[in-house]
């Protein structure tokens, strides 16, 4: 009997199967199918924790200082306990398998799958359709291998930042050793990035800093930056992307499926009901506002980042970006420059 069903093998279905496959007897068979289920050079994750992450994985890269800039300022903040981290999806991809295989009761199926499966459980994570996205998050990423004099310790989040296209562009970019690199060029607005403008942008990156070399891989996405409710084509219980598990204002959702993987998986093992996913509403609440503005006024988006920047220290910044508290959230309104959230509040209003 097929216990859990798990369609999609990103981070929250493999976080799921591989926290399952630390109990050694199982209510029934846990299988994880996915047409590219070996595919993983395509991806980064990239998160704030303030726990030591350096030896999770593999050639993880740990951050502690971070740049946000525009065209004619730039912000350089210091995370005293928190840091910025990278890790590579393959390496991710190939920790949890070794541990999900290792279970007799759990499986990795290279397939695609049609129609709902049939198990108890159903976890759904196939991306979500685009007509559900109130905003979207579009990037182009370029891993370089060359000789490079930047430091590795200084994460470039949001630089260049400027507004074009009714949408926020800026560059992204993070060493990954002495000799290798990783630039994203990135968009934000209420319709999809042109992907070929933002290779050429990260092309334009790597030419402008007179870097040359080889080109390791590539990797592209369109993020949700909150989902409209769904149309009722889940096939169980979603997750990741799908589920609302990446933050809708900055994408960040690594940390937080992890730990949703490990809450449920001790959840299903006792017996206890499980629900969908929902986000805290002092998070949800914050995110909606920023995504009115990359609706209405996207042209406030690079002086907004730069005065939290500017207004707050490394640790909020970063606690903020992983999971709100008030505290904190209170620290990022009285930072960010008023008039833009006073907009967006008032427009909240008149819309009830």
């Amino acid at each position: 009997m097929v216990w859990i069903h798990i369609v999609g093998g990103g981070v929250a279905g493999l976080s799921l199967a591989s926290e399952l496959s630390k109990y050694p007897r199982l209510p029934g068979s846990v299988v994880v199918s996915d047409p590219n289920i070996d595919s993983r050079d395509d991806r980064t994750y990239s998160f704030w924790s303030d726990r030591d992450h350096s030896n999770f994985l593999p050639g993880t890269s740990q951050y502690s200082k971070w740049v946000v800039s525009s065209e004619s300022k730039s912000v350089t903040q210091t995370g005293k306990n928190w840091h910025y981290y990278r890790i590579s999806g393959r390496a991710f991809f190939e920790k949890c398998k070794k541990v999900i295989e290792r279970h007799p009761q759990c499986f990795l199926n290279n397939e695609t799958i049609g129609s709902k499966p049939s198990a108890k459980y159903v976890f759904d994570s196939r991306p979500p359709g685009t007509n559900r996205f109130r905003a979207y998050q579009s990037f182009v990423g370029i891993e370089i291998k060359c000789e490079h004099d930047f430091a590795t310790d200084i994460a470039l989040l949001m630089t260049n930042m400027r507004t074009e296209d009714a949408g926020l562009y800026f560059e992204y970019m993070l060493p990954i050793t002495d000799t290798s690199l990783l630039i994203e060029s990135t968009y934000f607005g209420t319709i999809p990035g042109n992907m070929d403008n933002l290779e050429r942008n990260s092309l334009e990156w790597i030419k402008n800093n007179n870097l040359t070399g080889q080109v390791i891989r590539k990797e592209k996405a369109h993020i949700p930056m909150g989902l409209r409710p769904s149309t009722n084509d889940d096939w169980g219980i979603p997750i990741g992307a799908r589920g609302g598990m990446t933050r809708a204002s900055s994408g960040y959702g690594f940390m937080n499926m992890r730990a949703w993987a490990k809450i449920t998986a001790k959840k299903l093992t006792a017996g206890q009901p499980i629900t969908k996913y929902r986000s805290p509403l002092l998070e949800t609440w914050m995110d909606l506002q920023l995504i009115k503005i990359i609706q209405k006024k996207p042209q406030y988006l690079p002086k907004i980042f730069l005065d939290i920047a500017q207004n707050t220290k490394g640790d909020d910044f970063a606690s903020f970006l992983t999971k709100t508290r008030p505290l904190n959230a209170l620290q990022v309104i009285t930072g960010a420059p008023a008039k833009p959230f006073l907009e967006s509040i008032m427009q909240m209003f008149k819309e009830k």
